[in-house]
């Protein structure tokens, strides 16, 4: 089960996973809202906090078929992934090195407050004011 809810404020998708397991099918219609979520938002910064083990057993095509959307879908590849484990979730680190390996951008954090800091720093130094910021890199 998951919840998208947009932080207007902070501009930032707040995306929650819980449960016992996370199967490819229910990760590929996270990402569907989440991918809504941008396009209805214009927001570009997700933070993901994954509650749920992925099923680790599940065929390596729906491994790849899951890391091959998070680069190729056209809003999800322009979109600034923080995620961060929660509740002691295993995140199956095949899904994580073919994501990594075909050029997904999103960064594993172990604290959510780090997730967000470099969330923000991600957006600022995308910006023109932002660039070359002093000590903007913890």
């Amino acid at each position: 089960m998951f919840r998208i809810e947009p932080d207007f404020e902070a501009s930032i998708i707040h995306a929650t996973v819980v449960g016992a397991t996370l199967l490819a099918p229910e990760c590929q219609r996270l990402f569907d809202a989440v991918d809504e979520a941008v396009q209805l938002t214009g927001i570009r910064r997700v933070l993901l906090e994954v509650g749920a083990d992925h099923a680790i057993g599940e065929p390596y095509t729906d491994k790849l078929r899951l890391a091959n959307r998070l680069v190729n879908d056209p809003t999800i590849a322009h979109t600034r992934f923080a995620y961060v484990p929660t509740r002691g979730a295993e995140i199956d680190p095949v899904v994580e090195a073919l994501a990594k390996a075909k050029g997904f951008q999103g960064q594993r954090f172990e604290d959510p407050d780090d997730a967000l800091d470099w969330l923000t720093e991600a957006d600022a130094s995308s910006t023109d004011a932002g660039a070359g910021r002093p000590g903007s890199h913890h």
